[in-house]
């Protein structure tokens, strides 16, 4: 029998406080009517150094449109690009009804962030119709510092 151990596995301390180690950041925001094809909305500034861990998508259906989001990691103004991916959490997520989305994209890997990226969505399919809509984002990461 190998005995294998993860590199660091008895000097590497877990972050164990009362309330935990995780973190949780939400944001929303409401969608007016006639937002358009390609508008973008920035939700979330993630600062650098944080592995991204899980998303969520909540919308609540008032647009009676076919439009769809890509919801992804984009540069910040003089920050790097390395990471930029439109789509790194949902393609094409349907909005037209209510519902919600988990991090659908399984063709990706949890990151390390390198810097500082919008999570943000962009807008397809259709303008938005009908009413205004409120779309909420909630994403779970944990701060590991400099590696």
């Amino acid at each position: 029998m190998t005995a294998l151990k993860v590199t660091g596995v008895d000097k590497t301390p877990m972050m164990a406080h009362v309330y935990g180690n995780l973190s949780v950041k939400y944001a929303e925001y409401s969608i007016a009517i006639g937002a358009a094809v390609a508008d973008t909305i920035d939700f979330i500034r993630i600062p650098a150094n944080v592995r991204i861990l899980d998303f969520y998508e909540t919308h609540n259906g008032g647009n009676t449109a076919a439009t769809t989001a890509n919801f992804g990691l984009a540069a910040v103004t003089g920050g790097p690009t390395t990471q930029v991916d439109a789509d790194y959490f949902l393609a094409a997520a349907d909005l037209n009804a209510a519902g919600r989305n988990r991090w659908g994209n399984t063709a990706v890997y949890p990151i390390v962030t390198d810097g500082e990226y919008y999570l943000r969505a962009v807008l397809a399919a259709a303008d938005t119709t009908g009413a205004a809509m409120v779309v909420g984002v909630k994403l779970e990461y944990e701060f590991v510092g400099n590696l």
